[in-house]
């Protein structure tokens, strides 16, 4: 009993300081999106990638 006790703090202690531990935690929030102007993904990918005749 002692061990499922022990087991249920250990993981809300894990719970309660995971937000913590996020590398964008204290970060302003933005819209999803907001930076889709200034993503460059696509166009590495068909810089990348060859075009398929």
């Amino acid at each position: 009993m002692d061990i499922i006790v022990f087991l249920i703090l250990v993981g809300l202690v894990v719970a309660a300081l995971e937000p913590h531990h996020r590398k964008t935690f204290r970060l302003p929030r933005a819209p999803f999106g907001a930076d889709a102007e200034v993503d460059r993904d696509l166009e590495r990918v068909l810089h990348d990638a060859p075009i398929a005749h």
